[in-house]
């Protein structure tokens, strides 16, 4: 490689060369880092771009502000201090030279938000649970709002309940099964909308009443299905929507509802445009839409309301101790809302994944476009910020999806493969900064999904700001009483086996790809490895092969952590087999498309449940 590329290449953070989990060297082929080059121009003047301090890290003022105003979010002005800083309180602010130069100016606090009950050395548990598969007998084929509220008290009242992304996905007659390759991540879906307990369902009148009625016993019927079809679920809460947000518009009360829940966003508008413009040209990605097409005011208006309901649901969910912990996805869609309202940010040519490891030796290529850090930089960080302002509304909690993105992404381009990606640096302490600044505001802790090839420090940076480790039993070779306090303690994601699949082929997929024969090869000794982990801790069931008490007996190992936050998987609580999703597999598992076996109302009256539950229900609150 020429000099004047890897100099090239160094300027813009991209990596030519780094260790995979196994701890082979691996660098990417020229073409690759040209072409990555090519898609981030040119590197960013740091001197035009936001300043991003806290009282941690001062540090002086840029040169040709000495002397200048500092003007805060809320309208007022304080003098520049000669150390940043200084007294300003946290926000997002603007430095202003003598001469008019503006700078953007991000003040955050040095640590997240913690609730105080854990900052004072107190304990939660709660459940991680796929919304779409809680089917109820209320339910239009797949889980929803509804369902979660109704799934506290079945589970004997958590603390928190954790749940897969509600992001967005694009309108039109497919829609993408899965929650972490949605369309917006600023934006909720639809599709998790309990649309019988809108308030406009029980005004309804004459033929619009019977339509719903009949809308409501066909998505019941879907509550059969042995798989979650989407499409049909959309087809009939799209029609519903439209009648309640024709009955919302006709009661002056809920228009005037309506009108000021837009008027609070700004952004809202371009997004329903965008919706309206999807469905005219039948969904897809945007680039292949005609130009110079008109949306239709109408439908773009029953997707705001489809927004307000999502706000309103979520925030009548019943009252926890910690609450609702939301999930942020790596990405959106390059044809969804995201990439077509921010194409200066949202990379046109460049895919996020990872590197080879044991879920994917051969790597993996997730699809979505990074936000490019130059373009994020002169931006002032705005797109990032409204994600995760969105994600932290009606929350008390926040899982970030590979975390180790905030600081490194393994971007791979167009024409490339993900065993010829490689590492393209990001602006750590800007985007811990923003979390920090957004988890205070919200009242929201912040865990990071830290699991994969994770470099040399970063936990530890991602510790000092706040933020929590996530450790599962599955990977974790040291006793319970050594996972570090500030972490969230799991016993699996929705990457890996439900413990009663554990073992079994068909978790993975009856005819899986080569890559995958890895993992299954690889599960005896893992199974293994976390029976003895158990039995070194004399917890009944390590050997035992009845599920029940195996996830009882992890329960137990959970329970036993010091970590702040203990989680169970719903899945597990069930006794489902099937896994969620098997990564690098697209038709040979129905990923994102299992319900659980069992609905809420079983979930609910089963003593497996409070059964499998009782160590973690039972922990003590204080370590």
């Amino acid at each position: 490689m020429d000099d004047h590329l890897r100099s090239r290449a160094d300027a813009l953070g991209i990596t030519l060369g780094y260790h995979d989990v196994m701890g082979g060297w691996r660098e990417p082929p020229e073409d690759v880092v040209r072409a990555i080059c090519d898609e981030l121009g040119e590197p960013v003047d740091t001197t035009t771009t936001a300043v991003v301090v806290r009282p941690g890290a001062p540090r002086p003022l840029p040169g040709g502000f000495d002397g200048g105003r500092v003007h805060l979010e809320d309208g007022t002005e304080a003098p520049a201090p000669e150390v940043l800083p200084g007294e300003l309180p946290h926000g997002y602010h603007a430095l202003v030279a003598a001469d008019g130069r503006r700078l953007p100016l991000i003040v955050a606090p040095d640590r997240a938000y913690l609730p105080p009950m854990l900052a004072d050395g107190g304990r939660m548990w709660g459940v991680a649970v796929q919304l779409y598969a809680l089917r109820s007998a209320r339910s239009w084929g797949m889980g929803d709002l509804g369902d979660l509220a109704g799934l506290p008290a079945a589970l004997g009242n958590p603390d928190f309940l954790l749940v897969n992304p509600l992001h967005a996905p694009t309108p039109g007659p497919w829609q993408e099964p899965s929650p972490y390759f949605a369309g917006s991540r600023k934006y909720r879906n639809p599709l998790h909308l309990a649309l019988e307990l809108a308030p406009e369902a029980g005004a309804l009148q004459g033929p619009a009443r019977e339509r719903f009625a009949a809308i409501a016993a066909e998505g019941r019927a879907l509550n059969g299905t042995e798989r979650i079809d989407r499409n049909r679920i959309w087809a009939l809460k799209r029609e519903a929507l439209g009648l309640l947000a024709a009955a919302a518009d006709a009661a002056p009360g809920r228009r005037a509802a309506l009108d000021a829940f837009c008027a609070a966003d700004p952004e809202l508008e371009r997004f329903t445009t965008f919706c309206a413009l999807a469905e005219l040209h039948g969904g897809g990605d945007w680039h292949a839409w005609p130009a110079g097409t008109a949306h239709d005011p109408a439908v773009a208006r029953v997707y705001a309301y489809a927004q307000l309901l999502a706000d309103e649901q979520l925030a009548a969910l019943p009252r926890m101790e910690l609450g609702l912990m939301t999930d942020l996805a790596v990405g959106a869609s390059r044809g969804g809302y995201d990439a077509w309202a921010h194409r200066d940010v949202v990379s046109a040519g460049l895919r996020v994944g990872c590197p080879p490891d044991l879920l994917g030796p051969e790597g993996q290529d997730w699809g979505v476009p990074p936000l490019l850090p130059g373009a994020l930089a002169r931006e002032g960080y705005a797109p990032f910020i409204e994600i995760v302002r969105s994600a932290m509304t009606n929350a008390g909690g926040l899982r970030i999806d590979h975390v180790m993105g905030l600081s490194r992404l393994f971007v791979i381009p167009d024409g490339a493969t993900a065993l010829e990606g490689t590492y393209l640096r990001m602006p750590l302490d800007a985007l811990l900064g923003i979390l920090c600044i957004e988890s205070h505001r919200a009242s929201c802790l912040v865990v990071g999904e830290d699991l994969g090839t994770v470099e040399e420090g970063f936990r530890e940076r991602l510790a000092e700001r706040g933020l929590l480790s996530y450790r599962l039993a599955w990977f974790e070779d040291r006793p319970p009483r050594d996972y570090p306090r500030p972490s969230m303690a799991a016993t699996t994601t929705h990457d890996l086996p439900t413990v009663a699949g554990f073992g079994h082929l068909q978790s993975i997929g009856a005819n899986a790809p080569e890559l995958l024969q890895v993992i299954a090869d690889a599960q005896p000794h893992e199974r293994q490895r976390l029976r003895e982990r158990l039995a070194e801790e004399g917890i009944d069931g390590a050997w035992s092969d009845d599920p029940e008490e195996l996830t009882t007996a992890l329960h137990t190992l959970l329970s036993r952590t010091p970590s702040m936050l203990a989680c169970a998987s719903l899945d597990d609580v069930a006794g489902a087999v099937m896994r969620a999703n098997v990564p690098g597999t697209v038709d040979q598992h129905p990923n994102w498309r299992i319900p659980l076996p069992v609905t809420l109302e079983e979930l609910a009256a089963r003593p497996r449940t409070a059964r499998t539950l009782a160590p973690l229900r039972e922990r003590p609150r204080t370590a």
